[in-house]
């Protein structure tokens, strides 16, 4: 299988911060800045404050020349700042979405055939279509957007958000969508569950348990064991046995 990685970018990539500073002078235009009402005001500032500072050094002022000019700058700071991010931000997610557009060009699927849950072809990313199913082991890349319909684990997408803690993905409900180019970290069996009950009951004397198992051997298809016993302690010794009862229940999902 190839191997495409896909890093998140540093915070100060060259070259986007290169971009990011022309760019944070390009959106000094009222059209621009006006669709941020509160940066809006402080630029509206830092032009009133620059046109004071100007009456100030050409005839009489409300302050003294420097006074003007160190808020004027600061104001003119703040605004270019604040551009500066949003080009920073805009440059990352560009460059983030770029580079996992050719991830998914270079990446190779397991695509599972008909013949075995596990049988699968490898095949090219690009080369997926709707509906096709492919199989995620530890370590690989997801090779494109889709669902979990099976299964579950632990899927780094710091290529994309950033953030380097890894997100759970598992199959039904709303935490089963993936992002083509992100990568599994580790996988888990499907799920399974055991829990106990023990009650004691003073006026007969008697000890009822009640234990359960539960497995979602897939979506939608899970095996239940429930197991009931009754037990009298008033006899000496062990306590005696007076009901047992084992309940076995299976739904299992049928694709039409």
């Amino acid at each position: 299988m190839a191997s495409t990685v896909v890093r998140a970018r540093s915070l100060f990539d060259i070259a986007i911060v290169k971009q990011a500073i022309v760019d944070s002078f390009r959106k000094l235009t009222v059209k621009r800045q006006v669709r941020n009402p509160v940066m809006f005001v402080v630029y509206v500032g830092s032009i009133l404050t620059t046109l004071l500072w100007v009456q100030a050094v050409v005839g009489k002022g409300e302050a003294p020349p420097w006074f003007i000019f160190s808020v004027s700058v600061w104001l003119w700071f703040t605004v270019l700042f604040a551009n500066f991010a949003e080009a920073m931000a805009e440059g990352r997610g560009k460059a983030q979405a770029a580079s996992l557009r050719k991830a998914r060009r270079d990446l190779q699927a397991k695509r599972l055939t008909r013949s075995g849950e596990h049988d699968f072809d490898l095949v090219s990313a690009s080369a997926l279509r709707k509906g096709d199913r492919v199989l995620v082991e530890v370590g690989d890349f997801i090779p494109a957007d889709g669902t979990v319909v099976e299964g579950i684990a632990s899927v780094n997408e710091a290529a994309i958000t950033g953030e380097s803690a890894p997100v759970i993905r598992e199959s039904g409900g709303d935490r089963s969508a993936v992002t083509g180019g992100t990568r599994v970290t580790y996988t888990m069996t499907p799920l399974a569950f055991v829990s106990t009950l023990v009650q004691y009951n003073s006026s007969t004397s008697s000890f009822t348990v009640n234990a359960r198992f539960r497995w979602e051997y897939r979506p939608g298809s899970e095996l239940f064991i429930v197991l009931n016993e009754q037990r009298d302690s008033r006899a000496s010794g062990f306590p005696t046995l007076t009901n047992r009862a084992i309940i076995v229940k299976i739904n299992n999902s049928i694709r039409l």
